[in-house]
């Protein structure tokens, strides 16, 4: 037997097929009667022979609409993904899924990647991390979105330092932070302790301070030993790094002498009293200085003889001593200074007399011709 098989799916326009078992796509949502028509042979004098008809109808549900939302995230922080998505077919029980297991990091929380609304966390940053998105309903109904997630890297705070690391000397400090995404550092925050001077400073470009300069510095004035230097700092996409940087500031080399007043013409002895500190001496320098002569020595302990003071007045004369470790710290001590006298060179007593003609067993008395007198 011969049969015949004619489907009418129920869209405007009409769409129909010859075949037994159809496949037909649907473009709209809605209910459509359809009705299946079969023919068969088995009466030959009848042209059509013997037919039936039935109607049924099928419902074309429509499809889940996913979309997800995120926070601006940086490198290391949690971005959060916002469902946002229209289930319309009821009730409405949909599952979701994401591929976020297809990236480096990991979930945060009881999250997963069927979770409606998960939290991760990537390793690193990129500005296409391509996430997908798939809703299914209860009914079976599928449909994804990709959308491309943007996690902002962090800028990177560091830092050198100079050579010199004294107490009460200038810590000179090289600012060597940048951005790696185009967003530019636009705060600096400096916190060198409690016992520097400056305590801290803080570099604002979008509250009106000066731009940051390369180098800056701080005083260790009174303290020595272990101290912890920290910087943050800020990009305009508001993402943050922090660098601690443990420095040892040494101890100021001790440093003192002491002399003898002399006459003049005479050597005055000095006796360097210094002391290393946290390193031993490396060098000492002294100067000596009359008036604008200065004559410098390289001498632990030395002599000096003033050339340019005149015996009959002496003077008031002065000595520097510079002390430097093998940390480069370094210190002086000077004559005259506040609490410090100055180094005295006496004159000399000026020495005359004069002996008139005398008589053989005349009688010579010396005070009365003696005309030495100290100098004032």
């Amino acid at each position: 037997t011969n049969v015949e098989w004619l489907w009418d799916f129920g869209d405007i326009p009409s769409q129909t097929s010859p075949l037994e078992e159809p496949v037909y796509l649907y473009d709209s949502v809605a209910t459509y009667a359809i009705t299946l028509t079969v023919i068969d042979d088995q009466i030959a004098s009848v042209s059509l022979g013997c037919s039936d008809i039935y109607t049924g109808s099928v419902e074309i549900y429509a499809l889940p609409e996913p979309s997800f939302e995120t926070n601006i995230a940086c490198e290391g922080d949690i971005t959060t993904f916002t469902n946002t998505s229209i289930i319309v077919n009821a009730p409405p029980n949909p599952t979701y899924h994401w591929n976020l297991d297809n990236f480096t990091g990991q979930y945060i929380g009881v999250s997963d990647s069927n979770s409606t609304n998960p939290n991760f966390s990537f390793d690193g940053c990129n500005d296409n991390y391509k996430v997908k998105l798939t809703a299914t309903d209860h009914y079976g109904c599928v449909d994804s979105i990709i959308n491309y997630v943007e996690v902002y890297c962090n800028p990177i705070a560091d830092f050198s330092l100079g050579d010199i690391r004294c107490q009460r000397d200038s810590l000179y400090i090289m600012n060597q932070s940048y951005d790696d995404d185009g967003a530019p550092i636009y705060k600096w925050n400096w916190n060198f302790g409690p016992t520097a001077s400056p305590q801290s400073l803080l570099y604002d470009n979008n509250n009106g301070t000066p731009p940051h300069p390369d180098t800056i510095s701080t005083i260790f004035n009174n303290t020595s030993g272990n101290f912890i230097l920290m910087l943050d700092v800020v990009d305009t996409n508001g993402c943050y790094d922090n660098i601690d940087s443990a420095i040892f500031i040494y101890d100021q080399p001790y440093v003192e002498f002491d002399w003898n007043d002399a006459c003049a013409n005479e050597d005055v002895q000095f006796t360097n009293l210094s002391l290393p500190s946290d390193t031993g001496l490396w060098y000492w320098n002294w100067q000596f200085i009359h008036g604008t002569n200065s004559t410098p020595s390289v001498d632990w302990d030395p002599m000096y003889n003033y050339p340019t003071v005149i015996d009959t007045i002496g003077a008031y004369v002065s000595a520097i001593l510079i002390v430097v470790d093998s940390a480069y710290c370094t210190d002086t001590f000077r004559s005259p200074d506040v609490g410090v006298p100055a180094i005295e060179i006496h004159p000399l007593p000026i020495v005359d007399f004069v002996v008139p003609p005398i008589c053989e067993f005349d009688s010579l008395k010396a005070s009365d011709f003696n005309n030495s007198h100290f100098a004032i």
